[in-house]
């Protein structure tokens, strides 16, 4: 059985999402016996005080558009944003389901311990993991990680720390009971590599297919029914002009198997794709701007093209005939996860 740790840096990365696909995954393995999940009181507190000032932003961000698109209340279906209820049902469902998850996979809280209490001002004051600078909000972190560091060199076992965080990166360095492990979709991977055989057999098949499953990308991109959503920081609107693949990200490590299954695989890897996208934006040169009333007398707006090329994960579903023979099907592609991709202009271009 694998011990796993999740950082809240994880929880945050996939939005505080309790339905996520890939979170569910592994609330799978957890049901199978396969994996245990630690937590912390810390942590926990620390996740629902992330989603309190993610509403609390919501809730500014909410009361800018009341404010400036009073025209909107008209309209039945942003009348919901005018009800002050609505943002206070979305924090107590958000935090309702993140306790469900905690319930439903029987999570393994470990208490706070004070051992290392000396070791952990000894880092603050030497700028040592987890402190990669003199800073008092890392002091809990801290005390979590010490305290699952003391539990499981007492058990004698491994777990696996999983965060995006560098500092937890460093601190697991030097710790043979703590192994670091960068990403949800990472530690899916290692918990697959675990059915050698079968993920040989899965490896095998994406070094020798991947020139099928690239072409399969640009038919999936051809098709008149994909579309992708490519957003523009400070521009009014974005036409997508041309998109396609330039070919496979970096190889040096392997795709990484988030399912593995008889019949069925799902991979993600990473594809370098080029695109041009057409932006309208005000024309500070054409519209005349009144620096009193801080608005604009009247706006005109100028069109620009702007050619680039982007990585992006690639899911992959396959059907799994004869692993052995390779006979398989692919069942369904996913670019960015079917999430918006939000572009930022280079200012030299502007």
């Amino acid at each position: 059985m694998l011990n796993i740790f999740l950082d809240t840096q994880v929880y945050k990365a996939i939005n505080f999402n309790f339905s996520n696909k890939d979170l569910l995954r592994l609330k799978r393995f957890i049901d199978e016996g396969l994996v245990e999940l630690f937590i912390t009181p810390i942590t926990i507190k620390e996740i629902e005080d992330h989603i309190k000032r993610e509403i609390q932003a919501s809730r500014e961000y909410i009361n800018a558009i009341k404010d400036n698109a009073k025209v909107l209340i008209n309209y039945n279906i942003y009348k919901p944003i005018w009800d002050r209820r609505t943002i206070n049902d979305a924090e107590i469902e958000i935090l309702r389901a993140f306790h469900k998850f905690l319930d439903d996979i029987n999570v393994n809280e470990v208490e706070i311990s004070g051992t290392y209490t000396n070791h952990i001002f000894e880092s603050y004051f030497n700028e040592k993991p987890p402190f990669s600078s003199k800073k008092k909000n890392e002091f809990p972190d801290a005390y979590a990680l010490y305290s699952l560091l003391e539990l499981f060199e007492n058990k004698d076992e491994i777990l696996y720390v999983v965060s995006g965080d560098k500092d937890l990166r460093d601190f697991c360095d030097d710790k043979q009971d703590l192994y670091y492990i960068e990403s949800l979709e990472a530690v899916l991977d290692f918990i697959n590599q675990q059915d050698e055989v079968k993920y040989q057999l899965a490896q095998k098949l994406f070094d020798e297919q991947i020139d099928v499953f690239i072409e399969s990308i640009n038919d999936t991109i051809n098709d008149k029914s994909f579309s992708f959503n490519i957003n523009v920081y400070d521009v009014e609107d974005v036409e997508l002009k041309e998109f396609s693949v330039e070919g496979a990200g970096d190889f040096e490590e392997e795709p990484l198997v988030l399912e593995l299954e008889d019949n069925k695989i799902t991979v993600v890897i990473n594809v370098i794709f080029n695109f041009t996208i057409v932006t309208s934006e005000i024309d500070p040169t054409m519209s005349p701007y009144d620096s009193e009333e801080k608005m604009y007398l009247y706006v005109e707006y100028e069109e620009k093209e702007y050619s680039d090329e982007i990585e992006l994960p690639v899911e992959i579903e396959i059907y799994i005939d004869d692993y052995e023979n390779q006979d398989y099907t692919i069942a369904s592609i996913k670019i960015n996860k079917d999430e918006e991709y939000l572009y930022t202009v280079d200012s030299e271009y502007r």
